[in-house]
């Protein structure tokens, strides 16, 4: 569950660019974890963001409702 997201956009790519992206945990406290991440096309950065994420751990279904079915 995303509880926050700030993205700072830098710069854009050209068609047939290569993009990359990556990123890492920074904390992670009581299942809350505040991500990093970056999105570049060779030196230059394209975006930067910093999230916050609830982890789930078990998701409580109500009487009612549907599983997800396979195909």
């Amino acid at each position: 569950v995303t509880v926050r997201l700030t993205t700072d956009f830098l710069s854009g790519a050209q068609m047939g660019d290569w993009v990359e992206g990556g990123s890492e945990i920074i904390s992670e406290q009581d299942d809350i974890f505040t991500v990093r991440g970056r999105i570049w096309c060779g030196e230059r950065t394209l975006m930067t963001g910093t999230g916050v994420f609830k982890g789930m751990r078990h998701i409580k279904r109500k009487p009612g409702d549907r599983q997800a079915q396979r195909a």
